[in-house]
């Protein structure tokens, strides 16, 4: 059986070139949708990716501020640290009126002061940490000690050298002092007057606190 098309060559075309022009169209479209939601994808990833830096901004400025503070503590530890070491060391467990009271209290009669002197170690911050202290003062004649030790010095006039043996014997005995020595004495005159000048030195160490034991003896029977 034969069909036979009733409908024009030029219709024919027509609808052809529609449907091509719809599919073109449809393409187009679907193209330029694509290429939107790509922008849209992209600007999304672009704002995540700003924020992370933002953020990761924010905890290195958090960081350096840490650091900062940090390194301010650490400076402001050793300063005090050193404050600590310099009190300690000032600190010490003698007082000088003590060692003065007990040289008065041992001092006999026929002696005349002329001079009293005290060296206490100089401060060093930084003994506690394995550090070279300065060198000490020399102090004649008295023996080497490892302890931290405050070097007396006594100077006076004796009527004579008995009275000098006396002190020497009464400052030994003495649990404050040690290495009681006697450099020097020598006689001397004043007009008609005659008499031994001389010179003690002693150590007092402070390695060890100091009770004053007074209290108790008046209390015992």
């Amino acid at each position: 059986m034969n069909e036979i098309n009733f409908l024009p060559q030029s219709l024919l075309d027509e609808y052809a070139r529609r449907r091509r022009v719809t599919r073109q169209v449809m393409l187009t479209v679907l193209m330029v949708c694509s290429l939107f939601g790509g922008h849209l994808y992209a600007n999304a990833q672009l704002t995540s990716l700003e924020a992370y830096a933002s953020h990761l901004t924010e905890q290195s400025n958090a960081a350096r501020d840490r650091l900062e503070e940090m390194a301010r503590l650490e400076c402001e530890y050793h300063t005090l640290a050193n404050h600590a070491r310099v009190r300690k060391q000032l600190a010490a467990p003698v007082r000088a009126s003590q060692v003065l009271g007990c040289i008065a209290q041992a001092m006999p009669d026929g002696i005349a002061m002329t001079g009293v002197s005290l060296r206490a170690p100089t401060p060093n911050p930084n003994a506690d940490k394995g550090e070279a202290a300065p060198a000490a003062t020399k102090h004649p004649a008295v023996g080497d000690l490892r302890q931290p030790v405050i070097d007396v010095q006594i100077d006076g006039l004796a009527s004579d050298d008995l009275v000098i043996a006396e002190l020497i014997g009464t400052l030994s005995d003495h649990p404050l002092f040690k290495s009681v020595n006697l450099p020097y004495t020598k006689e001397v005159s004043y007009d008609t007057f005659v008499a031994r000048r001389f010179r003690v030195d002693a150590r007092v160490r402070l390695d060890r606190p100091v009770v004053t034991t007074t209290a108790v003896q008046e209390q015992s029977p």
